[in-house]
């Protein structure tokens, strides 16, 4: 089999509940220096969230999932509730709805942790390790990385008996911090990590051989032990053949890669343009499998540089598939089939 195919043929999805993400706001305390989302300044109306309920509940599906990103998405956190009691209101008597908060960590505070944890709802908190990585990628106006109050803010989310996972971004720039920053999260009371790299820089043969090192070294260490990855589930990897729908502010749909790879791949909003969420059958009658996501990726790369990053984050991404599920039937990336993906 070859790298391709067995990307394109891999695990089928794990999860039959369905999802459907808000972009709340694109506007963010923090300039990480790996965020490809341009930050736009418009924010999301209650009219738009209305329809992007509406459009979730037209699926068939029981299980469904609303999720809020930005941008920061707490800085709208009235707006967030808003969406939660109209998405309750109208479908949670008939469905069985959850709820997921992906944020940077600055502005969840104990009210908010607690009215997630009221809810059927996980959370995703960004970090990515100790306060020197964290003041040299994640940073904001006038450098100020907030750290202090976004570990403290962590280890209250982690006390909190809340569920929530930790994404870590990592980039060939800062592999050689990656175990220590792996060390201080699950220091910190983490027990579940998803793994994330950088979809924007390249990867060269060895820098994945690194990543893929560290990864195996931590985990077979004691804190190691102690943590799970989430990137070891069936359709985790590759990130850039995720297959997510996002309703963005103004209330047209997109596949996932659009927005959160934009400034490295400005065709993406283009070519993974949907459609308007209020004008749009059911969500699963536009959903789009890894194929048809590959087809698009090719439109999207425009010349050589943006086909090398894209490849190599595949290449990525099927590193990390072999480290944690297993080789299986998968094979290693072969120049042949580098060849066929465009």
């Amino acid at each position: 089999m070859s790298f391709l195919s067995s990307l394109l043929s891999g695990p089928a999805r794990a999860d039959d509940r369905l999802s459907v993400s808000l972009m709340l706001t694109y506007s963010c305390q923090l300039k990480c220096g790996y965020c490809q989302v341009l930050q736009r300044g418009s924010r999301i109306t209650k009219k738009v969230i209305d329809g992007a309920v509406s459009f979730l509940g037209r699926s068939a599906k029981k299980k469904l999932e609303l999720k809020f990103f930005g941008g920061e998405p707490l800085l709208e956190f009235e707006l967030l509730k808003y969406a939660v009691t109209q998405a309750q209101r109208r479908l949670g008597a008939k469905k069985d709805l959850q709820y997921c908060l992906v944020t940077n960590g600055i502005g969840l505070d104990a009210a908010k942790i607690a009215y997630f944890k009221g809810l059927p709802s996980q959370v995703v908190f960004s970090f990515d390790g100790g306060a020197a990585t964290h003041a040299a990628f994640r940073s904001g106006p006038g450098g100020n990385s907030h750290y202090k109050d976004i570990s403290a803010n962590l280890r209250l989310l982690a006390a909190s008996g809340a569920y929530f996972f930790v994404n870590v971004v990592v980039s060939p720039e800062n592999l050689r911090a990656l175990r220590r920053n792996l060390e201080h999260i699950a220091g910190l009371g983490v027990k579940r990590i998803q793994l994330c790299y950088n979809g924007a820089a390249f990867w060269s043969g060895p820098d994945i051989m690194r990543l893929v090192r560290t990864l195996s070294a931590f985990r077979k260490s004691p804190a190691g032990k102690k943590v799970s990855f989430l990137n070891s589930s069936g359709d985790s990897e590759p990130v850039a053949l995720k297959t997510d729908l996002i309703v963005d502010t103004d209330g047209l749909v997109y596949m996932d890669g659009a927005m959160f790879m934009e400034k490295r791949f400005p065709g993406g909003r283009r070519h993974f343009f949907i459609g308007e969420a209020a004008g749009l059958g059911r969500p699963e009658d536009v959903y789009a499998d890894r194929r048809e996501h590959l087809r698009r990726w090719r439109k999207v790369c425009a010349c050589a540089e943006e086909k090398k990053v894209f490849l190599s984050s595949l290449k990525t991404g099927a590193a990390l598939g072999l480290l944690f599920r297993g080789p299986g039937k998968q094979t290693a990336p072969a120049r042949a089939a580098d060849r066929r993906i465009f």
